[in-house]
């Protein structure tokens, strides 16, 4: 324990040094400028690398919590917001009627195989949060298996597009949450990876 609180004055030390190497020779406002630009950087990727996750999480709860407010807006007379709102989504969602969820009376702002994908990344988030076991320790998924887990909504919504068979609640949300967990899968433990080399390393050697 010791010589790791002393091993992070060491690598201060270090990267103060070589930022005064690269600029030397500018004029001595450019060098404060320097020196605060990337200690500002380097505040915000201290941050980023420990509450990614959290970040994420809000991100999503937000999200997912704004697709069941147009509808409570259009409940209450405001429809005006509640039509912003739902059209601010079909960026990211084609919001079949038929394949929606309707509360109030009213459509939510998200299908019912999006609304899926995202409450089931939302889910993974969560747990990652709540176990930080797992989140040390979960591998990223194959790319091979990744494809195979989205393969079924592939099949699912192609075959619905060109008119094969019509898909029920069942199918959007069992698709749905395999895309949305497969991808989680996927790409949460790399973002793991990369964060944790954002994060100062202590000096093996002292």
């Amino acid at each position: 324990m010791q010589a790791q609180e002393q091993s992070q004055p060491n690598l201060a030390s270090n990267q103060s040094n070589s930022l005064d190497q690269h600029i030397e020779g500018l004029s001595s406002r450019r060098q404060v400028f320097s020196k605060r630009v990337v200690q500002i950087a380097q505040a915000g990727a201290h941050f980023i690398s420990h509450h990614w996750i959290a970040i994420m999480n809000s991100v999503l709860g937000v999200f997912i919590g704004g697709a069941f407010l147009s509808p409570f807006l259009a409940y209450f007379g405001e429809n005006q917001a509640a039509s912003w709102l739902i059209h601010s989504y079909h960026g990211v969602c084609d919001q079949v009627p038929s394949h929606s969820y309707y509360l109030l009376g009213h459509q939510v702002c998200l299908c019912e195989r999006c609304l899926a994908i995202y409450s089931t990344m939302l889910l993974a988030g969560v747990l990652l949060a709540v176990l930080p076991h797992l989140r040390r320790s979960l591998r990223p998924l194959d790319w091979r298996l990744w494809l195979l887990l989205i393969l079924p909504m592939a099949l699912d919504g192609g075959t619905q597009l060109l008119g094969w068979h019509e898909s029920d609640v069942f199918l959007r949300t069992l698709t749905g949450f395999l895309f949305g967990l497969s991808s989680a899968w996927f790409i949460l433990p790399r973002i793991e990876e990369v964060t944790r080399d954002l994060l100062p390393q202590p000096d093996s050697q002292v």
